[in-house]
C-alpha cells in the first residue's frame, strides 16, 4: 500500500430514503469512511436489510475490474465487519464504516466509485459513494507555500529594522551645518567654492547653478528628509499593491505577469482579458450561473472553464487566437458552440434563450420536466425517469385514477417530461414517486407533489 497524506475523517449524513451519491472528498489510505446507508422495501419504506454487498472500483475501469467485497449476511439486525448500526427514536439507522485503504483497490491516488447494495426479500437498494485519493505530493506543495510565507516575513522584518534608515536621516537633517570655509564638497566631480563663508556656483555649469539659485536642492532634500521618517512596512506595501495596474505594461516583467494573472483570476493565463457576457435574446436580460467552457478552434484542449457572476459576466485570460466557447444552464438553449476571435481587451457576448418544454397533452394535465446530467457536467441520455402513485388509485371528480407508473428516457441533450395530474386534484393530494434510473443503478427516488400548472421543472 503507497504512503498518502492524511486528511480527514469523513462523516456525511444523507436525508433518510434518499438513494443518492456520496461524494467523500479529498482523503487518505488512513481515513475512516463512515456515511449511512438504506434499505427501502417495494414501496420504499426502510427496512432491516437481509444481507449487504460492496463493490468499489477505480475511475475508468469497468465494474468488471474492480474490487468487491464478499456478501455477508445481516442476522436478526446484527451488523457486519463493516455495517454499523445505532438505534434512535425506535429506529435502527444503519451505516458504512471502513477504512479507505481497504477499499481503494490499491491503485493510487484519484477518484474511486463505490456502491454498498442492501438486499431485502431479493430488492435491492443501492447506496453510491466515492472519494478522492490524494497523495504525498501536496504535502510538498504545502510546505512550498511555508517557505514562500517565510521569505516574506523575512522582508517585513528587514523593513521593520530602520536603523540604516534613521542614521541617514540624521546626516541629512544635519546639512543645516555643514562649514562652507572648512567643509568640502563635491558636485558632479567639481569642488564648491567658499568666499567669506558663502557658497558661489562659479564651478558649477549653469543647470547646477540654476538649481542651486531656486533652492530645488533644498527642497529636494526636505522631501527625502520627510518622506524617510514616515516609511515603515505598511506603508511600503500600500505602495506595493495599491500601483493601478496601468503601471503593470511593459513585456517580460514581473509586474506585467503579476497583474495578468491576479487582475484575471478568473481562469486561463493568457495576455489578454476577455469578458464573457451571456445573454438571454428573449428577455434582453443577462443571465447568472451559466457554465461557460473555452476550447481552442480545433477543440483538442480545454482553455478555461468558468461560471458567470450576478452581472452576467466571466473573466478569463487569452491570447490572441480564435477560441470556441459552450454555454450551458438549467432551462436555457444555447449554440452548439460559439466562436470568438481575441485580439486584445475585449468583451464577447454568448446568446442563449429561455427553454420551452412545450404544453402537456390535456389542458388539466402538468407537464413535468427536467435534465440529467453527469457529475462532470455531461448530459445523460438513455435513462429511464418513471412517477407513479405509492398510494394506490385515487379519485378526481368521480374518475378513478389508477396508480400505474408512467415513463420516458432521456434524450441526447439530458431532458425528459411526463404529463402527469395535478396532486391539487385528487382526493387527498397525493404524492407521486419519482424514479430515475441508469443502466448501472437507480439515481433518484424521491416523493413529491405536482404542482397544478401548465409545467414545472423537477425540483425539492
Amino acid at each position: 500500500m503507497r504512503s498518502f497524506l492524511v486528511r480527514l475523517l469523513v462523516v456525511v449524513l444523507l436525508p433518510v430514503g434518499l438513494n443518492a451519491t456520496t461524494a467523500l472528498g479529498p482523503v487518505s489510505t488512513s481515513d475512516v469512511a463512515r456515511f449511512p446507508v438504506q434499505c427501502l422495501d417495494s414501496v420504499g419504506l426502510p427496512v432491516a436489510p437481509d444481507s449487504i454487498h460492496v463493490l468499489v472500483w477505480f475511475d475508468g475501469e469497468s465494474t468488471a475490474n474492480g474490487a468487491s467485497y464478499t456478501s455477508r449476511s445481516v442476522s436478526g439486525g446484527a451488523a457486519s465487519a463493516f455495517i454499523d448500526s445505532a438505534r434512535v427514536g425506535g429506529y435502527t439507522h444503519y451505516y458504512f464504516v471502513d477504512q479507505i485503504q481497504d477499499i481503494d483497490n490499491d491503485e493510487g491516488r484519484g477518484l474511486y466509485v463505490g456502491d454498498v447494495v442492501t438486499w431485502q426479500a431479493q430488492l435491492p437498494t443501492h447506496n453510491r459513494f466515492s472519494f478522492n485519493l490524494v497523495a504525498d505530493e501536496l504535502a510538498d506543495v504545502y510546505d512550498s507555500l511555508l517557505l514562500g510565507f517565510d521569505a516574506v516575513a523575512a522582508c517585513l522584518d528587514t523593513l521593520r529594522s530602520q536603523d540604516g534608515w534613521i542614521a541617514r536621516q540624521s546626516e541629512v537633517v544635519n546639512l543645516n551645518g555643514w562649514a562652507p570655509s572648512s567643509d568640502s564638497v563635491l558636485v558632479d566631480g567639481s569642488a564648491l567654492a567658499a568666499t567669506d563663508g558663502a557658497i558661489t556656483a562659479a564651478t558649477l555649469d549653469s543647470t547646477a547653478a540654476n538649481r542651486l539659485a531656486d533652492n530645488t536642492w533644498s527642497n529636494e532634500v526636505r522631501s527625502l528628509t520627510e518622506s524617510a521618517a514616515g516609511i515603515d512596512s505598511s506603508s511600503v506595501a500600500r505602495a506595493v499593491w495599491n500601483t493601478p495596474s496601468a503601471n503593470h505594461t511593459a513585456a517580460g516583467t514581473f509586474g506585467r505577469y503579476l497583474d495578468t494573472e491576479v487582475s484575471g483570476i478568473g481562469a486561463g493565463s493568457g495576455a489578454y482579458a476577455t469578458t464573457l457576457v451571456a445573454f438571454d435574446s428573449s428577455t434582453h436580460q443577462t443571465l447568472t450561473g451559466v457554465n461557460l467552457a473555452v476550447r481552442n478552434s480545433s477543440q483538442s484542449s480545454l482553455i478555461a472553464s468558468v461560471r458567470t457572476g450576478a452581472d452576467g459576466a466571466a473573466g478569463v485570460n487569452l491570447d490572441a487566437d480564435s477560441y470556441v466557447v459552450t454555454a450551458f444552464a438549467p432551462g436555457y438553449i444555447f449554440d452548439a458552440y460559439d466562436t470568438i476571435s481575441v485580439t486584445g481587451t475585449q468583451v464577447d457576448s454568448i446568446v442563449g434563450y429561455r427553454f420551452d418544454p412545450g404544453q402537456p397533452s390535456l389542458p388539466t394535465l402538468c407537464r413535468v420536466y427536467g435534465f440529467l446530467y453527469s457529475i462532470t457536467g455531461t448530459a445523460e441520455a438513455g435513462a429511464t425517469v418513471s412517477a407513479y402513485l405509492p398510494g394506490g388509485v385515487s379519485w378526481n371528480n368521480g374518475l378513478v385514477v389508477a396508480p400505474n407508473s408512467v415513463s420516458t428516457t432521456t434524450d441526447e441533450y439530458g431532458f425528459f417530461f411526463l404529463d402527469l395530474m395535478p396532486s391539487s386534484l385528487m382526493t387527498g393530494a397525493p404524492l407521486y414517486e419519482f424514479t430515475i434510473d441508469r443502466p448501472d443503478g437507480t439515481v433518484l427516488r424521491k416523493r413529491l407533489a405536482v404542482p397544478f400548472v401548465s409545467y414545472w421543472q423537477l425540483t425539492w
